[in-house]
Parts: structure tokens; C-alpha cells; sequence
């Protein structure tokens, strides 16, 4: 069936089964009925049914849902909130008191920014202070080496710490050969 014939068909039918949505739509058969299983289109279903129909009329109306507003409309639609929203207008005049409050505050953050200054580097020292001084101790006192592991085979003999290593005896296979 040619092209033309195909949409001379569909302008005649009220019902449409998935094919013809597709072809009308534009889209794949298989988006047509991941739509049906997610419920996002429009679509009727004879009781205990598997076959999938559509009214032309519903399949227009889905297409057309979801109008995108032009600039025109969104800035029609801005300029009359503006106008029957109030707009108060407020400025802010800083006061004498206030301009000589902030003077005020900026001369006593310096102080202040000095004295945490010094304050720092000297947790700093006394921290780096701390730290050779417990460096020294540990050269002072002498590290003690930590006593070896000692492997399965070796054991202490109880004469006086005498090593001795156990022999495991070794098993042989027999091989015999087959006739």
C-alpha cells in the first residue's frame, strides 16, 4: 500500500490499532506500546482482550497536550503579574549611628586579628616544641627490637633456648603400572 493510500485509510477510521498510531504519530511500534504499559497514552482494551485500540480523536488530543508557550505569550504573561502585583519600594539610608557603628567595628577587628595572629604561632611552637622533645626521649631510652616470629618447624628445646627444627617425613607414592 502505498504512502498516500495509507493515510487516506487512516483519515477514515475512528479506531486505530498500534500500526496505525505508530504510522499517524510518527513513531516506532515499540514506543507506542512502551507508552501503553507505562499508561501515558490514551487507549482501550476489550475485557480479557490483548489487542491495543485508539480513538483518532484521543491520539489528537494527546499529541497536542503539552503546548510550549511562545516569547510573546511568557512575556504577555509576565508584564501582567507585574502589573497587578505591588511593588514597594524600599531604599536604605544608613543612618550617622550606623556609618560611625561600622567605623567603629573595623578598628576593633584589627586589634583582634593581631592578637589571634600571635596566638596561633604560638600553639604552633609549642606543638613543634613538644615534638623534639619526645624525639629526644625516644633516642635517649633506646628502641628495643621486637622478638622474631618463629616459623612451624622451629621450636625452643628446653635446654637454654636451643633451636631445633622438626623434620616432617616425607610421604612416597607407589606407582604401579596397569597391564
Amino acid at each position: 500500500m502505498s504512502k498516500v493510500e495509507r493515510i487516506m485509510l487512516l483519515n477514515a477510521k475512528t479506531a486505530l490499532n498500534v500500526e496505525d498510531v505508530a504510522a499517524y504519530t510518527g513513531h516506532q511500534t515499540s514506543y507506542i506500546y512502551k507508552l501503553v504499559s507505562e499508561r501515558k497514552i490514551p487507549h482501550y482494551k476489550r475485557e480479557g482482550g490483548k489487542f491495543v485500540y485508539f480513538k483518532k480523536t484521543d491520539i489528537d488530543e494527546w499529541m497536542l497536550s503539552h503546548r510550549v508557550a511562545t516569547v510573546d505569550e511568557i512575556s504577555g504573561q509576565a508584564s501582567a503579574y507585574v502589573e497587578r502585583t505591588p511593588i514597594q519600594e524600599v531604599f536604605f539610608t544608613p543612618s550617622k549611628k550606623f556609618v560611625e557603628g561600622m567605623a567603629d567595628d573595623e578598628e576593633d577587628e584589627q586589634p583582634k586579628k593581631k592578637a589571634k595572629a600571635k596566638s596561633t604561632t604560638r600553639k604552633a611552637s609549642a606543638k613543634k616544641s613538644k615534638a623534639t622533645e619526645e624525639a629526644a626521649a625516644k633516642t635517649k631510652k633506646g628502641t628495643k627490637k621486637a622478638p622474631s616470629k618463629k616459623s612451624k618447624d622451629e621450636e625452643e628445646s628446653p635446654k637454654k633456648g636451643k633451636k631445633t627444627t622438626k623434620k616432617t617425613p616425607t610421604k612416597t607414592k607407589k606407582t604401579t603400572k596397569k597391564k
